[in-house]
C-alpha cells in the first residue's frame, strides 16, 4: 500500500516492474574473500624473496627495492570469507584480522581492514583492491617482533582478493 499522491504510486508502479524484470541472481549476497600473510624481514646481505608464494613475492620485490637488503619469510597466512558488507573476524596466536569488505559497483573490493599482531604491531586501514591486487602494508618493528625467536627487523602485511568469478558461493 502506498499513502501518495496518484502520480508518485504510478513511479511506485514503474520501479516494481522493473525490479520484476532484474535476474534474481543480481541480488543474491556475494561472498568476499581475502588472504592475509605477515611477512617477516631479516637484515641480510642481499634481498631474498625465495621463501615466499608466487603470488604475492612480486609484490614484496617491488617494496624490497626501497629497503634495506633482508630475507623474506611467511610468518603466518589467513584467509577470511564474509558476506558482501559484512563484518567478520578471525584471530589465532599470530594474528586478529578484522575486516569489512564489500564488491565495488564498478568491480574489486572496498574493505575496512584491522590487522594486529603480538606485541602491537599492526595496522587499520580503508582500501579499494581490483581483482588480482596485491597490497603491502610495511611497519618497522622495533626491538625485534614476531617471528622466529622475535628477530624480524620489519614486518609487512599483504592482502589480496581472492577470484571470485566461476567459484561456487558458499
Amino acid at each position: 500500500i502506498v499513502a501518495a499522491p496518484a502520480s508518485v504510486q504510478e513511479e511506485v508502479g514503474d520501479v516494481i516492474a522493473r525490479l520484476n524484470k532484474l535476474d534474481p541472481k543480481v541480488a543474491e549476497p556475494k561472498n568476499v574473500e581475502l588472504s592475509y600473510w605477515m611477512i617477516g624481514g631479516h637484515k641480510g646481505a642481499a634481498v631474498d624473496i625465495a621463501a615466499l608464494p608466487a603470488d604475492i613475492a612480486p609484490a614484496i620485490a617491488q617494496v624490497a627495492a626501497s629497503e634495506a637488503p633482508m630475507t623474506y619469510s611467511v610468518l603466518t597466512h589467513q584467509t577470511l570469507r564474509s558476506l558482501d558488507g559484512a563484518h567478520a573476524r578471525v584471530t589465532s596466536p599470530d594474528l586478529q584480522i578484522s575486516q569489512v569488505a564489500s564488491v565495488g559497483p564498478a568491480g574489486g573490493i572496498v574493505a575496512d581492514i584491522e590487522i594486529d599482531a603480538p606485541g602491537g604491531v599492526g595496522t587499520k586501514t580503508q582500501v579499494r583492491l581490483a581483482d588480482g591486487q596485491v597490497l603491502v602494508l610495511g611497519q618497522v618493528a622495533t626491538g625485534g617482533g614476531p617471528g622466529p625467536s622475535g628477530t624480524s627487523d620489519a614486518i609487512f602485511y599483504v592482502v589480496r582478493p581472492e577470484p571470485q568469478i566461476g567459484r561456487a558461493h558458499v
